[in-house]
């Protein structure tokens, strides 16, 4: 077994290479795209850290990880693959890992059933969505999909993503453009109220990790959320321990004019992409005695994946 990022890499290129040889309604296609996409995936963490994909019940895949001898070290199944990878790479969104989980859940049916779950699957139900899962994985990889694919190939990638890229700015558009609309046609004296009614909810909904944003429609103060991709090491300021956390917009909501968008390709058409920090404190005192406390053995506690 092998978690280098080096050999990861060069295998999802492989897959790829071999699957852009098939027809593209051929049921290979997808096939060895999606076990292309899985070793994509794997060495986006393992750029991290080889140790992300050792399945943590058991001690020997963690040792393994850390290049100690194991006899049968195990990695961690696609489906945590992608939920590490939703928190640890910048703009692999929910959205993609859905459609990314989609396409492995076929490559599994087609794997150990009967059904022959590619036949009859046409690119335009999962090609561009992969294509834009690529790019995003690459970028962290600090690759290019003409590495990933070959020049032709990336090409034809980029003008799908560019393609898609478009739509859902449209798409958005439209949504923005309809609320305001309706807003709008409202008199004077109801669209004070909700106002005032709607930044009084973003009041009480407003968390931590929250953002108070301005509403692309009505203007009105709305709220953002987002997912956490990194956060910075503990530092001591006075008597206190600060952190700060990084996220990634992941849904918009206005309380005034019932404007919601979900996904971050979504808000990044809406003017609401980047990214965010929120800082977090605690009393010195208590932060440490908590580390003392916890228990780096207990794996199920740690998170059993």
């Amino acid at each position: 077994m092998n978690w280098s990022l080096s050999s990861l890499w060069q295998k999802a290129k492989i897959y790829a290479e071999r699957a852009h040889k098939q027809p593209r309604d051929s049921a290979l296609f997808p096939f060895w795209s999606s076990l292309a996409m899985e070793f994509l995936a794997r060495a986006a963490l393992a750029k991290i850290s080889p140790a992300l994909l050792a399945d943590p019940r058991g001690e020997e895949s963690m040792m393994y990880a850390f290049n100690f001898p194991a006899k049968e070290p195990k990695s961690i199944p696609m489906q945590t693959v992608l939920r590490r990878c939703r928190v640890m790479v910048p703009g692999f969104s929910e959205e993609l890992s859905i459609s990314v989980q989609a396409l492995v859940n076929l490559r599994n049916e087609e794997l150990h059933t009967g059904r022959a779950a590619f036949d009859d699957y046409p690119t335009r139900l999962w090609l561009t969505d992969y294509y834009r899962s690529s790019r995003v994985l690459l970028l962290h990889l600090d690759k290019s999909l003409e590495d990933f694919l070959g020049k032709s190939e990336a090409n034809v990638a980029q003008k799908m993503i560019d393609a898609a890229v478009g739509k859902i700015a449209k798409e958005v558009q439209g949504k923005i453009n309809k609320a305001k609309g309706v807003f709008e046609a409202l008199d004077a004296e109801v669209q004070e109220q909700k106002r005032k009614d709607g930044e009084l909810e973003v009041h009480w909904k407003k968390v931590v990790s929250s953002k108070t944003v301005e509403c692309p429609a009505c203007g009105a103060q709305a709220l953002l959320n987002g997912n956490e991709v990194n956060e910075s090491e503990p530092r001591l300021e006075g008597d206190e321990v600060l952190i700060e956390f990084v996220l990634l917009p992941s849904k918009f909501e206005c309380f005034t004019c019932g404007l919601e968008i979900e996904g971050y390709g979504k808000l990044n058409a809406a003017g609401l992409g980047g990214q965010y920090t929120y800082e977090f404190r605690e009393d010195a005192t208590g932060h440490y005695a908590n580390r003392e406390e916890f228990e780096f053995d207990d794996w199920d506690a740690y998170g059993n994946d």
